[in-house]
């Protein structure tokens, strides 16, 4: 029986590290591209947003609001994940430097599992010193 479980677990957690790499490989070419339509697909239905000084839990929706009027006011130049891990809660959070035409801001992203994905929890955007 200990080698049903072992043999299981070695084909099934690589299946999701790989679904949960995917995702922050999507999420990051839309921060790159400044693409919040698309950067949209990858929010939960109420996600906890911070954007500069904009914070509140917000529908898709309104969230993709606030993020295209980031993008249009911010053209992001550049996005590179420094740092990355895993919560106490389960959660993967990946940390980043968001260099934009006019500014450079530090973002935050967490993905939560939801259903067969991995999905944007909580997502901020805020200013460099």
């Amino acid at each position: 029986m200990n080698r049903i479980s072992t043999f299981l677990f070695l084909i099934f957690f690589p299946l999701g590290l790989f679904a949960q790499s995917a995702e922050k490989e999507a999420i990051s070419s839309a921060i790159r591209s400044g693409n919040a339509k698309a950067l949209s697909t990858h929010l939960i239905s109420s996600v906890d947003l911070t954007v500069e000084k904009v914070e509140d839990v917000y529908s898709r929706d309104q969230a993709e609001v606030i993020l295209s009027r980031f993008f249009s006011q911010h053209s992001p130049t550049a996005f590179d994940i420094k740092h990355e891990g895993k919560s106490k809660l389960e959660d993967y959070y990946y940390i980043g430097d968001l260099k934009t035409s006019d500014a450079n801001f530090r973002l935050t992203f967490f993905l939560k599992k939801d259903g067969q994905s991995f999905r944007i929890r909580q997502l901020r955007i805020e200013p460099t010193s």
